[in-house]
Parts: C-alpha cells; sequence; structure tokens
C-alpha cells in the first residue's frame, strides 16, 4: 500500500472520529438506516481491492476499487461534517457577499429572472452541478483501465483537499445563499408593514397581503437548529 493510500485512509478515519463526537456533544442523530447501501458497498470495495492486489496482482483494478471505496467513505464522512460546522454558529457573511456582487457590477436577482425565463439553461445548469461527483467516481473508475491509475488517485488526492478547503471556510465564513438572504429582507419589509397596517387599519399594496409575508428558504443553520440531522438531510 502506498503512502498516499495510507494518508487518505487516516483523514477518512479521523473525519469519521471528529463526526461520532462532534455529532453527540451537539446531540445530533444519525440515521443508521439511511447509511445502509454506504455500509454494504464499502466492505465489498475493500473485499474488491483485496482480491485484486493480494490475489490477482492485478494494479488497475486493485487501484480502481481502492480509490472507488475512498470517494465513498470520505464522501459520506465530509456529508455529515459540512452540516457539523454549521454548529459552529458564527454570523453569517451574505451581507458582504452581497456588497461584492454589487461592486462588480453583479445583479443575481436578473441572473435568475433571466435563467427562469429561459427553463432549458436552468436544467442545463442543474445537470451540470449533480454530475459532479458522478463524473469524479466515473473517471476514478476509467482511469485504472486505460493504464493509468496514478492519475485516478491524483484526482481523488485533490477532491478531498478541496472538500476540506471548503468545509473549513463554509464554518469560519458561513453563508446562507442569496435567496435566503433576500427573502429575510422581504420578510423584514413585510413585519413593518404589518405593523403599520395593525397602527393605521388601512391595507397595504408593498409587499401583497400578509399572509405571504415569509421566507420560504430558511438557511441551513436554522434548519439544523430546529432538527436532528440524520444520514438523508446530510446527503440531500
Amino acid at each position: 500500500m502506498t503512502i498516499e493510500a495510507r494518508l487518505k485512509i487516516a483523514v477518512i478515519v479521523a473525519i469519521a472520529a471528529i463526526d461520532a463526537v462532534w455529532a453527540s456533544v451537539a446531540g445530533i442523530r444519525f440515521d443508521w438506516p439511511g447509511a445502509l447501501q454506504l455500509l454494504v458497498a464499502c466492505p465489498v470495495l475493500a473485499l474488491v481491492w483485496a482480491y485484486y492486489a493480494l490475489k490477482r496482482g492485478e494494479a488497475g483494478l486493485a487501484t480502481m476499487a481502492r480509490e472507488t471505496l475512498f470517494l465513498l467513505s470520505f464522501s459520506g464522512a465530509t456529508a455529515l461534517l459540512s452540516y457539523l460546522v454549521t454548529t459552529l454558529n458564527r454570523p453569517l457573511i451574505d451581507e458582504t457577499l452581497v456588497a461584492v456582487d454589487a461592486a462588480i457590477g453583479f445583479d443575481w436577482m436578473a441572473y435568475i429572472a433571466f435563467i427562469n425565463a429561459h427553463p432549458l439553461l436552468g436544467d442545463l445548469s442543474t445537470g451540470f452541478y449533480l454530475s459532479s461527483l458522478p463524473l469524479i467516481a466515473l473517471a476514478i473508475a476509467v482511469l485504472p483501465l486505460i493504464g493509468k491509475a496514478d492519475r485516478a488517485a491524483e484526482l481523488l488526492t485533490t477532491v478531498m483537499v478541496g472538500a476540506l478547503i471548503a468545509i473549513a471556510i463554509s464554518g469560519i465564513l458561513p453563508a446562507s445563499g442569496r435567496w435566503p438572504t433576500t427573502s429575510r429582507r422581504r420578510t423584514s419589509i413585510c413585519r413593518t408593514v404589518r405593523s403599520s397596517i395593525s397602527t393605521t387599519s388601512r391595507p397595504s399594496s408593498t409587499c401583497g397581503p400578509v399572509r405571504r409575508c415569509s421566507s420560504r428558504w430558511p438557511s441551513r443553520r436554522a434548519s439544523s437548529r430546529s432538527r436532528p440531522i440524520t444520514w438523508r438531510s446530510a446527503r440531500s
């Protein structure tokens, strides 16, 4: 086993241990039935890796099984970690990001309106976003079969480092997203209108019926406070 593979195992085990301790301290429930597929797939891949590495001596297939095993186990561990970091309760930086958008001339609401007016673009964008992990898994499976096993291991190393950096940043500088930020602003306006209505007893058309004046897009932080985080919610 290479030093790189040993380091990956150490990182994954460390993250899983951090998840277990952190979730226990934070009082977060882990949904074991929801992780059943992962719990079955990982031991099977470990056996396939051992078989091709030790008995058959086929480096390509052994690397494919090994790196796929690492990808699945790392994804499972970091999925939960990405939600656990929200319990740090760091202040959101959405307003700063909105200011940066304005400074560079990017109108987020105009962008969303344009995408909504062209549903095909929205579908393509969603498809590209959702295909990232399957494409990484496909590359890790195919590269060893065409004689580029080292590239598969290198790809996964890059993915792991990038994911950990992203999770660390999201914990230190959290953001709920542009749409929740806009919704919070609208909710604030609507509350002001409600107060005005109760004082003057006159209707207002500033934000439509009062019953609509609520945010439909709560932040991930808010949702994580209101209910335990299970495997299914972390994976979604």
